[in-house]
């Protein structure tokens, strides 16, 4: 959610044996965008995620107010032990 300004942004997992390569998910503006994680499902599993969060805009500083994260399920490092790729 972009309050002003325009922002691009990047994300990467942490799948406990690897850390993903930056996968874009676009530019956003002043309105509220829903879009979806853009790799295979098998390769959005993972520990964490990690934004890249840029701006251009010389003459504006962007305002970002956050994030809304839908429909994933939690997991706990340490009762799951994923092994990579299916």
């Amino acid at each position: 959610m972009v309050e002003t300004g325009r922002i691009n942004v990047s994300y990467r997992l942490d799948q406990g044996y690897r850390i993903t390569d930056w996968e874009p998910l676009g530019e956003f503006g002043p309105t509220n965008t829903r879009v979806k994680l853009k790799t295979a499902d098998y390769l959005n599993q993972g520990y964490r995620i990690q934004f890249d969060i840029t701006s251009n805009t010389a003459d504006q500083l962007p305002v970002l107010n956050g994030f809304i994260i839908e429909e994933n399920e939690a997991i706990n490092k340490e009762d799951h032990h994923y092994h990579g790729g299916r």
